[in-house]
Order: C-alpha cells, then structure tokens, then sequence
C-alpha cells in the first residue's frame, strides 16, 4: 500500500477511509462534501485493539495536524497502548501534567516558600526577597520548578562571581526552595549532594565597628575631636559614618557636585568609572548647609594647608589614631562601610540589594546594567534615612549610658 502524501491528502475529496501505511492502524477519515459545495472534514484517527476489544483514538484534524505530526502521535499513542494504556488517558494525564508543570513554576513555589517562613524576622525575609527577585526569578522564575536543574545554579555563581558573599546566601536560597519542593511538586532536590565550586575571592581586612555600644561611643568621642588644624578632617569622618562611600571619593568631595535642593550627591565612582548618585540623610544636610556657609573653596573638605587641595585620604586614619586615640589597628576609615554593610542589615533588616547598590558596586549578572540605571534610588534613599535615624539613637543611647 503506498503511503500518503501532502500532495495527495490535499487533492483528497472521496469519502472514506484512506490509510497511511506507515503507522498501523493510522488513517485519514474524510467526509462527504458539505451542502455548500465544500470538501468535507478530513480527521486522523488511529484504530487499535487494547485488552481484546477495538477501538478507535481521534488524533485531529488535516491540515492542524499535519502528516508527519499525525504519524508522531500515533506512534506516541501506540507506545501508550503496548504499555496496557489507552491513548486518551495518556493524552489526558499528558495534558494534566503540563497544566500542573504551568502552575508550579519556581516563582509559585518559591512564594509558598516565603509565607511558609512568615514567623521569621522581617530582616531574614527582606534578605530572602531580595535574593529572589533580583538574581533567581530572573533566570528561572518562570520556569516549572520540575524543569530546575544543577546547571542553572552554575550559572547563578556564574553570574554573581565578583560577590562571594551573594553567592553562597543566593544559592542556599535556591537549595530552601527546592528542599520546600520536594515530595510536594518535584521527586527530589537536584543540589542534593552536589558540590558548587564557589569563585574564589580575596579577603581585605578592613577594621570596622560592628557592635552597636562601640559605634554610638566612638560618635560621642567623634564630638571632642580637637579643632586646632580645622574642620575638615572631622567633619569627614562625622559624614564619613553616615554615607557608605569610599573615604578617597569623599575627601575629593565638589560643592558642584552636591545638590542640597534635591538631597543627593553625584559623582563618578573611580573603581567602576560608573556614576553613582548618593541619597543624602537630613542629618547630612544639615550638617553640609553648616559647611557650605563656611566654605570659600570648591572642595567640601579642603585641606588647611593648601585651600585649592582637599584633604589627603591619609588625613582620616591619622586623625582616627593621633586626634581621637584610637588604638592602631582597631579601627580604620574605609572600615566604615563595612560597619554600615554589617549593622544596616542585620539591625534594620534593609536588603542586601538596596546595601549592595548603595556601597557603588557593580551588581553581576544580565541585569546588572538595569539596577545600575535604575539603582533602586528610593530604597536606598529611605535606607540612607533609616540609618543616619539609627546613627542619632546609638548616641543618645551612649550619652545616656555615660
């Protein structure tokens, strides 16, 4: 019996049965011609013997299902058949599948995750949030959570390799959520077991202050900084402890580059060459307007030696050791990021993220130029306010404890 074609399904208009010859048990069934002068309907249909009895399976209908698709199904639907299973219930449990596959994307479970953990602080579910909707529900979030594999965590650490820090919380996230998962939308946990060679990365040490007591302290002990060489080398370091910059970008502070109208401090970031807007606190308004009406130099912090120069970076650690005390090695001036880094997280819950953008680093991954476009300014704005707010209750705290 010769096959079917394209080109003979197309001239077909005899009613009947015409079989294709290459699957068994496969033909295309056409009607008679409609009223209206129309060629009849042309149906494929697969005829079968399932525990003794005949049946027939109704595959679609020419040209949706074309010729080569009709014979796939019907292949797929005798496989069906040889395992003692008929073709509608495999194409219905099929379609089930895909529906439940639909529904239960990462990004569902991982959100039945999230309120599963709802007595947790708030702090650790900011943190979970944050690691979720700015690195993983970008690569898989909308992927079924059947279909996540060890390969997308790869590429997760691919992604966040200059974050050491992100890597680890964002790929212990991932691993929560598919332990959630498991026996619930999938069998098991594909990073069950496996190993994920982390980037490597260098640790600088940088001596900062991460308890509470010491900080509000060491801001009281800032207010008795001697002013017999000037202003600027302590006024630095009070704006030092309320804007998480690098102490070489705010020593090289312009007024140009200062709007007090529009609260915000704009400049280039010279490790990445990106400009980085700075939201400015209340307190750091105020306390740059004072420094404004006193300035007759375009730098904010000019040297007492030479007014057309700033202050050298140096003048900061110096002035930790030599002016306030500070035992050498306790303490340094870079140390104050790290002291924002630490405690604006873990004693006011703000998100890794939104601390990430504010501290000038280059967020990894595709999306990286989008957050350094967008850089989250309100969160981080009502974070520059959050902690300058958490800055002014440590001291009064300190005072009180005298």
């Amino acid at each position: 019996m010769k096959a079917l074609s394209d080109t003979k399904i197309r001239s077909l208009s005899e009613p009947g049965k015409h079989t294709d010859g290459t699957v068994p048990g496969l033909y295309l069934e056409v009607s008679a011609p409609r009223k209206d002068g129309r060629v009849g309907s042309k149906l494929w249909r697969l005829k079968y013997r399932l525990h003794g009895k005949e049946n027939r399976y109704a595959i679609g209908a020419y040209p949706d299902i074309s010729l080569a698709r009709a014979r796939e199904l019907a292949q797929e639907a005798r496989t069906s058949i040889a395992n003692g299973i008929a073709p509608l219930k495999a194409k219905t449990a099929k379609i089930a599948e895909q529906k439940l596959k639909e529904v239960h994307t990462f990004q569902a479970v991982a959100e039945k995750f999230l309120l599963s953990k709802a007595t947790l602080a708030p702090k650790t579910l900011a943190g979970y949030r944050g690691g979720l909707e700015n690195h993983i529900y970008p690569l898989i979030g909308n992927l079924p959570i059947a279909e996540v594999n060890y390969g997308h965590a790869l590429t997760l650490v691919d992604r966040l390799s200059n974050s050491t820090s992100m890597v680890k919380h964002v790929l212990s996230l991932l691993k929560m959520v598919l332990d959630h998962a498991e026996g619930r939308f999938v069998e098991g946990n594909v990073l069950a077991g496996r190993r994920i060679k982390l980037p490597k990365h260098t640790k600088v040490s940088r001596k900062a202050l991460e308890d509470p007591v010491d900080l509000g302290n060491f801001l009281c002990l800032l207010d008795e900084y001697p002013k017999r060489n000037g202003i600027s080398v302590p006024s630095a370091l009070r704006l030092l402890t309320l804007l998480p910059v690098r102490p070489a970008e705010l020593v090289s502070m312009r007024w140009q580059d200062v709007n007090l109208d529009d609260a915000k401090w704009v400049y280039k970031v010279s490790k990445t060459g990106r400009i980085l807007q700075v939201p400015l606190p209340t307190q750091a308004l105020d306390f740059l307007r004072t420094l404004k009406a006193q300035s007759l130099t375009d730098w904010v912090f000019p040297s007492p030696m030479h007014a057309a120069r700033h202050i050298a970076r140096d003048s900061l650690l110096a002035g930790l050791i030599i002016s306030l005390g500070c035992e050498r090695g306790s303490i340094s001036a870079h140390g104050f990021r790290a002291t924002y880094r630490t405690l604006a997280e873990e004693e006011l819950g703000v998100d890794p993220i939104v601390l990430e953008l504010a501290l000038g680093h280059k967020m990894p991954g595709v999306l990286g130029d989008t957050y350094a476009r967008a850089q989250l300014l309100d969160k981080r704005r009502a974070a520059a306010q959050l902690w300058a707010d958490y800055l002014d209750k440590l001291k009064v705290e300190a005072l009180q404890r005298g």
